[in-house]
């Protein structure tokens, strides 16, 4: 892990899907889902309060939440979430989906984090589904653009190795003094 620590108390709630959130679980908008939401960061010492780096969101759809109660409880046991969802199933989780870009803070966003205003947030929202395909969960990621950056190594193809075949033909050499 990252070495961060919960700053306060989760919640866990339910409440009705945005459209965006809809539309990464393969919900309707406004269907049911359960919202677990926790602030992330360094702790604090003696002398200083925690620094508050991240919000990290979770949106898991009603129909999981029908099938496995535990998933809308404080408290899920040890691993987690993931562990009662792949238990629940037999087997794991297929491996997640990232998109990555930034969003403004809102006003509540930026008082969580202890941001500007006008702040401009690293967004990474990554859903996790089952090997069939069934999106779980969507964990919404929000942490200020000013003290985090993404990095990805990119893969060359196969195609791109060295030393690159020619695309044409070398040109013909011109004498011009002949």
């Amino acid at each position: 892990g990252q070495g961060l620590r919960r700053g306060g108390k989760p919640t866990v709630d339910g409440q009705p899907a945005s459209p965006d959130i809809a539309l990464r679980l393969q919900v309707p908008p406004g269907a049911p889902v359960v919202v677990r939401d926790r602030v992330l960061g360094q702790p604090g010492t003696k002398r200083t309060r925690p620094t508050p780096l991240q919000i990290a969101t979770s949106y898991l759809p009603g129909w999981l939440h029908e099938e496995l109660p535990i998933i809308g409880e404080p408290v899920t046991g040890p691993g987690g979430i993931y562990d009662r969802i792949e238990e629940h199933f037999g087997r794991p989780l297929a491996d997640p989906v990232e998109a990555q870009g930034a969003v403004n803070a809102t006003a509540t966003e930026a008082k969580r984090l202890n941001v500007p205003a006008v702040a401009a947030l690293v967004r990474i929202a990554r859903t996790v589904a089952l090997e069939d395909g069934r999106p779980v969960e969507v964990n919404d990621t929000r942490m200020d653009g000013a003290r985090f950056e993404t990095v990805i190594v990119l893969e060359r193809h196969e195609s791109a190795g060295w030393p690159p075949d020619p695309a044409v033909e070398s040109p013909a050499v011109v004498d011009e003094d002949a």
